[in-house]
């Protein structure tokens, strides 16, 4: 009974989490996918409770971000195209950006590159190693076709893909604890003189691009803090996408509170709207302005 109570426990934990992986990112709905593949794949005893949970929900979610009433897919920035050229042209720019590459630019690459991994993962002959190649195969499923391919944030599950995979060729081809340092150490030299002289030519870059953000996190975790449950319209900001929004729920960390973008409205809200709101607050350039407080 205790050992039901542990595995009960644990299957909990794993929803629970997933629930809140894709809540928080779109792409992790991917994830049900990899847990199933785990139990296909490798050989243990099969427990196919989870993964079949997470694929029915994963199924669910899947098809309300597509279908549903205000679906995201309906969002600007999320438009689907379901072809082979919208697919090549995202996942040329998602590997370029994993691997600080400029290398892909055109679909045959992609395929000689996905070709040879495939050929390198059956030379190892291990069941791990065939898992790992589902995961990067499938980790940017989500976002291979979106019109506009996406970046950031959306690359964290790629990332651990690879990752993922780069750790398991490593172990298995190098199995003797001397072997591994000097593997390990051998990736660190190249990856680090590849990336840091790159770093260095790009950095003022990154810090420019940065620099309205951080400006927008200082004035508004400057401002009074709004009472619990106070209703907030940001009429405007600085940036092109939900950036101002995300800032402002992270900074006051309040759930009770409703935050509204007017530059993301379907229309621009009328006067008698905002006077429904606590406080209304706008962006001259990069300077946050209060309209209206209590």
């Amino acid at each position: 009974m205790a050992l039901r109570g542990q595995i009960a426990d644990q299957i909990a934990a794993v929803i629970v989490a997933y629930i809140a992986a894709i809540d928080s990112k779109e792409i992790a709905v991917v994830g049900a996918g990899w847990a199933l593949a785990y139990e296909v794949l490798i050989p243990r005893s099969k427990r196919w409770a989870t993964p079949l949970a997470l694929t029915a929900m994963a199924i669910i979610y899947s098809a309300g971000k597509m279908f549903g009433p205000d679906s995201l897919s309906k969002v600007g920035g999320y438009d689907l195209e379901f072809t082979l050229h919208r697919y090549f042209i995202n996942n040329e720019k998602y590997l370029n950006s994993l691997f600080y590459s400029e290398y892909f630019h055109n679909s045959r690459q992609l395929l000689i590159a996905w070709g040879l991994l495939t050929v390198v993962c059956a030379a190892y002959r291990k069941r791990e190693v065939w898992w790992c190649w589902f995961l990067v195969s499938t980790a940017t499923i989500g976002t291979s076709f979106t019109l506009v391919p996406r970046d950031g944030g959306s690359l964290y599950f790629p990332l651990l893909g690879w990752a993922l995979l780069m750790a398991v060729l490593v172990n298995v081809l190098a199995r003797r604890p001397v072997l591994e340092w000097a593997a390990a150490g051998l990736v660190v030299i190249l990856w680090g003189h590849e990336t840091i002289g790159q770093w260095r030519d790009v950095a003022h870059l990154y810090l420019e691009v940065q620099n309205p953000t951080w400006s927008a996190i200082t004035q508004i975790r400057d401002l009074p803090r709004p009472r619990p449950g106070s209703r907030v319209m940001i009429l405007n900001s600085p940036f092109d996408g939900w950036d101002a929004y995300f800032i402002a729920e992270l900074v006051w960390n309040d759930r009770s509170m409703e935050i509204r973008m007017g530059d993301k409205s379907p229309a621009p809200p009328s006067a008698e709207e905002l006077r429904s709101f606590d406080w209304v607050l706008a962006f001259d350039g990069n300077r946050l302005r209060i309209v209206r407080r209590p």
